[in-house]
């Protein structure tokens, strides 16, 4: 008998089952559950362990013959390592062919959150399927897709437990199934011409034909890659390839292809003379793209197109700042070359984001976008008749955020599929939950296919899109995450009737985190797609120049087994989901603004930022961090920081991706009103320990690039310690700070403050989501925090001249640096850095103004009477006070009792003592919050006698 848990948490990939099995039976699931039916083959022979290791080769790993220990039967496998470094390893050798897609399904628990590892070995190439960390100590099931380029065998690797940057301990295996699916469509590959291939577009184009453009990155040089297609006699045939190359400076984001059937365009935008703009291009059958047509000429960040034509009109809107360095949408026409004057479709006051379009043949255009207004993140909507726009309406109300829309006419009725996101508490830079939603839109409201909460699609999938087929059922793709680190997969579905069929995994490589676009040509499912082999990291800058590509792809499929009809309807019921963030943002405070001060006769203003966040870039939590784009939409919304930086890992970046990271920070900045950095992690590894470095060497250092298009990035695993690395940025001319953080952190490498340089590491780290890094037994301790000696209080000890920030890490909420300045600029913010003009919070807005006889905070002055000091303390916090600390040294001399939001107060210190002293102030919310200043340094001495 197999016994199954109560409740079973799933990171899966694969529509036949759940993400998160349902505990209600009642009403079946819309899909069927005989794999046989769906085309599986069962590849593996006991791989339930009950004959022993027969056809298993094995290291450090032993058979467990006991029913309460196995998860089915009466035997399984338990793995263990001991040191750092090793691996137990399963490994079992197969025949793969490449016309077929595989899935490996085992299941998995762990005594000490262990790391699981499944590679794949053919001849001397070995590549890394999935990565999988902290696995529980109760059976969970892992499921991973995977294809091969030929025919032969390979070896499948399982590496349970693997202590490569992760615990050792014990793991327990069993129940192993290497399924054999049938490849579904014809896959072509477009981007033949090499390169890094991304963001592809398509667009039909007439019965049989259809158009396909993507970004090309070459040489350190944007291009977009234009190719006519013609599907006939069930193949796809390429008419004709060109590549629109921009001036050697000139950028490029977001293109989109836009057709009727007669006329045809190509809309993106391209950063020239920096300044974002939109471009339009006509693309002819025989003659490819024509001369490119200015749209926009603001002086503002236009970027983001949608378009569709309508009659002799090509709709264009998309995202500006040009209001104010607010984001709001905008829409312009196009008749005769000539281009009309904009129009505003969002309310003003607002920020609004990625534009969807559709046209239902009427005479009307609808546009879409998302936007947070109301403490909650909704897509609002805009029709526009005869070049008048209605005033836009509010689409959806489910709490959390709904974003990513895509519009499609069916049956000239609009239709609607976006994300809705979760996220557990105020970790807004991790996303808990991310769901597909459809619906079409009615006059009495929104309509949803039957089932679909039951898919995966309702339950862990992204970035979607949709369009209907000749038999009137509907196709649906998105991205569905493959593991925790190494990237997405296509999923596609389709509806008809009351059922639906699928989801079938249509990529033969995993993906970054892009939508798919679907159109229909003759009687075929177009669907292009982006597709990598990326590794999860590279062991140098010159590594990845060389390794890890991108394409992009082309699979065709043929219906003709679909269902017919339209899809059965129902009420859209918006998801229930909770979403503590909007409580929890307001009493943070986000919307508190305007603080400022005077100090020494120019006013400073209080700016909050986030100078530690991470993307889906970093493999580390890849799947489920967020975007660049949605990570900057979270900073300037929700948080409403002023400034940001994405500090993906240095180990993570190749060419293209750090020049599409310089572009995003760029594409994200609101000039005066929110500022973005080009960032990036310098994270010495633990590979090394010794005596001297028990926990691993060097630490952990954001690096803040004061140039927003550095052309450089460094990665840490090549092996140079700090002051090496230094070098080599003053050698690249690069003007910058780098901040410590996790700075007492076992779990990683903690700090090692004798490769300390107060020049360019003004500011540490002392709070992030992992904790406080204060000192040894701190309030809010960092868990993995270790022993003295690494902690911010111990480098003050040792004469350390080192200001305080704090920012998240991985979590959105979990910190804030403030800053005084005199403006909102890149240097201005790096100088005030740089002069330690700063504190920090655990991510409430509380202002604190700290002077210690006049100094204000991060400043020295080395010669000082040994009469008394006076500490002036000045705070103002969201919530009520606790307390106030004056420090001293280290140690608290002064605490004043609060018992209101608002606090003010001297102190005056007369204990007579010569030598080094430093000052700084801890500040304590009776929920929790806090904040600390930076400190302030001082000389004291006796006056000489007469």
């Amino acid at each position: 008998m197999v016994r199954k848990p109560s409740i079973l948490c799933v990171f899966i990939l694969s529509g036949v089952i759940p993400a998160i099995a349902s505990q209600d039976q009642s009403q079946k699931p819309a899909w069927k559950h005989d794999k046989a039916a769906l085309g599986f083959k069962q590849r593996i022979d006991n791989g339930g362990f009950e004959q022993g290791l027969v056809g298993w080769k094995v290291e450090n790993v032993r058979l467990v013959v006991d029913p309460l220990s196995a998860r089915g039967g009466t035997r399984c496998v338990v793995g263990q390592v001991q040191r750092s470094k090793t691996g137990a390893k399963l490994l079992k050798k197969i025949w793969l062919r490449s016309d077929k897609v595989y899935r490996l399904e085992l299941w998995v628990k762990a005594d000490n959150h262990s790391r699981l590892t499944i590679w794949r070995r053919s001849g001397a190439d070995r590549v890394v399927l999935a990565n999988w960390q902290n696995v529980p100590s109760r059976w969970r099931r892992y499921r991973v897709h995977f294809t091969v380029d030929v025919d032969g065998p390979s070896t499948l690797q399982i590496i349970a437990p693997s202590s490569f940057w992760a615990p050792t301990g014990r793991m327990w295996v069993d129940d192993v199934s290497l399924y054999e699916m049938p490849r579904w469509g014809e896959q072509h590959e477009l981007s033949t011409g090499g390169g890094f291939n991304d963001f592809p577009s398509l667009a039909a184009a007439g019965p049989d034909t259809s158009w396909a453009a993507w970004v090309a990155f070459k040489n350190g040089r944007d291009s977009i890659q234009v190719a006519r297609l013609r599907v006939a006699q069930k193949q796809v045939h390429i008419l004709g390839r060109w590549g629109i190359v921009n001036p050697s400076t000139a950028k490029v984001l977001g293109p989109t292809l836009v057709s009727d059937g007669t006329s045809h365009w190509l809309i993106y935008s391209s950063e020239q003379d920096k300044n974002w703009d939109l471009h339009a291009v006509v693309l002819d059958e025989k003659r490819g793209p024509q001369k490119a047509l200015r749209i926009t000429d603001h002086p503002g960040v236009d970027v983001y197109p949608a378009g569709v034509i309508d009659a002799d009109t090509l709709w264009i809107a998309w995202e500006s700042n040009r209001d104010q360095g607010l984001r709001q949408i905008y829409l312009t026409a196009v008749r005769r070359g000539v281009v009309g004057r904009p129009i505003r479709l969002s309310t003003p006051g607002t920020n609004n984001h990625q534009p969807a379009m559709v046209s239902n043949q009427t005479g009307d255009v609808r546009v879409a976008w998302h936007s947070f207004r109301k403490n909650n993140m909704d897509l609002y909507s805009c029709v526009v008749t005869d070049g008048i726009a209605e005033s836009e309406r509010r689409m959806t109300h489910a709490a959390g955020i709904d974003r990513g829309v895509r519009l499609a006419s069916i049956d000239r009725q609009v239709w609607m599929a976006w994300e809705h996101v979760t996220y557990n508490g105020y970790k807004l830079g991790k996303a808990a939950v991310k769901r597909v939603q459809i619906a079409r839109i009615d006059p009495i409201g929104l309509m949803a296919p039957y089932g679909l909460e039951q898919t995966v699609l309702g339950q862990n999938a992204e970035s979607p899109d949709l369009c209907q087929d000749v038999k009137g059922g509907f196709w649906v793709s998105a991205r569905v995450p493959r593991d925790k680190n190494s990237g997405w997969d296509v999923f596609l579905w389709r509806v008809a009737g009351s059922g639906w069929s699928g989801p079938k995994v249509l990529s033969t490589r995993k993906g970054m985190n892009r939508r798919s676009e679907l159109v229909i040509s003759s009687d075929s499912v177009l669907v292009a797609y982006q597709a990598d082999d990326l590794p999860g990291r590279w062991l140098s800058v010159e590594q990845s120049r060389k390794k890890g590509s991108s394409g992009v792809l082309l699979s065709r499929l043929n219906p003709k087994n679909g269902g017919l009809g339209n899809p059965r309807l129902e009420p859209y019921e918006m998801p229930e989901d909770s979403f503590d963030a909007a409580g929890i943002r307001l009493s943070k405070g986000e919307d508190r603004t305007g603080w400022s001060v005077s100090y020494e006769g120019r006013k400073l203003n209080l700016y909050f930022g986030d100078l530690h966040e991470h993307s889906d870039f970093s493999v580390c939590e890849r799947t489920r961090d967020e975007t660049p784009d949605q990570s900057y939409q979270m900073m300037r919304d929700l948080l409403r920081v002023d400034f940001g930086g994405l500090t993906d890992h240095g180990k993570c970046f190749n060419p293209y991706l750090w020049h599409y990271l310089g572009k995003l920070t760029r594409a994200n900045h609101d000039a005066g009103r929110f500022l973005t950095f080009l960032a990036q992690e310098w994270t010495s590894s633990n590979e090394t320990r010794s005596k001297q470095y028990p926990f691993g060497y060097y630490g952990h250092r954001n690096l803040i690039f004061e140039d927003a298009a550095f052309p450089n990035w460094y990665n840490a695993a090549e092996g140079q310690d700090p002051r090496s690395h230094r070098k080599i940025l003053e050698r690249d001319g690069a003007e910058y700070v780098l901040i410590p953080h996790q700075l007492a952190d076992t779990g990683n490498v903690p700090m090692d403050w004798s490769f300390h340089d107060e020049s360019h590491e003004p500011v540490a780290e002392i709070y992030q989501m992992r904790g406080s890094y204060e000192c040894k037994g701190c309030l809010q301790e960092a868990r993995l925090a270790g022993p003295r000696g690494y902690f911010i209080q111990d480098a003050w000890e040792k004469g350390i001249v080192i200001g305080v920030i704090a920012s998240p890490d991985h979590e959105g909420g979990a910190g804030k640096a403030a800053v005084y300045a005199p403006e909102l600029s890149r240097r201005a913010i790096l100088d005030a850095i740089r002069n330690r003009s700063t504190y920090a919070t655990t991510g409430a807005k509380i202002f604190l103004d700290v002077r210690v006889n006049g100094m204000f905070m991060g400043q020295v002055k080395d010669h000082v009477s040994i009469a008394p000091i006076e500490v002036e303390v000045h705070v103002d916090c969201p919530r009520r006070i606790k307390r106030v600390d004056v420090l001293r040294n280290n140690r608290t001399i002064f605490t004043a009792r609060g018992a209101k939001n608002r606090m003010r107060f001297r102190y005056l210190d007369d204990e007579v003592s010569e030598g080094r002293v430093f000052y700084y102030v801890r500040v304590v919310q009776r929920d929790g919050e806090m904040a600390w200043s930076s400190p302030v340094w001082l000389h004291r001495f006796k006056p000489k006698s007469n």
